[in-house]
């Protein structure tokens, strides 16, 4: 409100509120001749399960607002729908703040794609692209056990920057960082939600080791050296390695004594780093989130090939025989 009455730069507060509404937010793309999912925001029991009914299969529950896939669920029929709406509804989100109201959505088929962008005076950068990798483990559907680094050479880039460019002339970002999450469908993209901020976790620095520099440079430069920024926009994004970040998925809980297989993985040709979430002699959760996960893996290579080998053979160690378990005293 302040950068808007003082005619500073500002993306104004027009849209303040559908940026950081998940619901609005995929009623603008709709509004704006985007790609949409289906979806009301829950008024109560009643309501979700006769539109889960009247839908059918798979569809999505999650909190109007949070992050790391706090509160997402995925659920085949309306009375489990109801069951997480019902417990969800009133909770404490991963903000602290008590949700704000609930979400349902059409279940999308197709690839996810994370796009994060930084903005100056109307003009857009894409900065780093990701794919997502997902599994079905723990009683959790299409967790996300890895983000693959895109460059322009793939075929999907030329749909995901136009979505992304579309979407944020819609909701009116002129200045700074948004993250994206695009599902690119058999009918086309469509957007999962996106934040009007930078991308969270160790993104920036996997996005520096893939493209040599971060959303973060970008938004320095954005507010420092707008002039700068305008003439470096004009140099095409280009990949110096392909990139992956691995997040593990622990199948047990308990007090961890160590990882077993630790030494095979620094063998991969791709092996970059390992970041340990839980250590040996710490409370090992079963992996059900974000926040649950036990260690998260770092890969590059030169060879796109090569990388996604050393993903799939990362994959294959991750499991029980990854995580040793202090005996259990009884």
């Amino acid at each position: 409100m302040l950068s808007e009455r003082l005619g500073v730069p500002t993306n104004g507060t027009a849209h303040s509120h559908t940026r950081r509404s998940k619901f609005d937010q995929v009623e603008l793309a709709r509004k704006s001749g985007l790609g949409a999912a289906r979806q009301i925001l829950v008024q109560n029991s009643d309501h979700l399960r006769a539109w889960h009914s009247d839908i059918g299969g798979k569809i999505v529950i999650k909190p109007l607002r949070s992050a790391g896939n706090d509160g997402v669920h995925f659920c085949t029929t309306p009375a489990e729908s109801v069951a997480t709406y019902e417990a969800i509804k009133d909770v404490e989100n991963i903000f602290s703040v008590r949700n704000e109201g609930v979400v349902a959505q059409e279940f999308l088929v197709g690839t996810e794609y994370v796009v994060n962008t930084v903005s100056c005076n109307g003009t857009h950068r894409i900065t780093d692209v990701w794919r997502y990798t997902k599994i079905s483990v723990n009683g959790v559907s299409d967790r996300v056990s890895a983000a693959v680094s895109v460059g322009p050479h793939s075929s999907a880039w030329p749909t995901l920057e136009k979505y992304a460019l579309a979407m944020l002339d819609a909701i009116e970002i002129s200045y700074g960082p948004v993250h994206f999450e695009i599902m690119l469908t058999d009918d086309g993209a469509s957007l999962v939600e996106l934040g009007a901020r930078l991308s969270g976790a160790d993104t920036a620095y996997y996005a520096t080791l893939a493209t040599g520099s971060s959303q973060i440079d970008w938004t320095v430069l954005a507010y420092t050296d707008p002039d700068g920024f305008a003439r470096q926009c004009a140099q095409p994004l280009k990949l110096q390695q392909h990139v992956a970040m691995c997040f593990l998925t622990s199948p047990q809980t308990g007090t961890l004594k160590s990882y077993p297989l630790l030494d095979e993985v620094k063998r991969l040709e791709s092996h970059h780093n390992i970041v340990p979430i839980v250590a040996p002699g710490g409370h090992l959760h079963v992996t059900v989130s974000d926040t649950t996960e036990p260690m998260m893996v770092g890969l590059a290579n030169a060879t796109e090939s090569a990388l996604e080998r050393d993903l799939l053979t990362l994959h294959y160690l991750d499991g029980r025989g990854f995580y040793e378990l202090e005996a259990a005293h009884g």
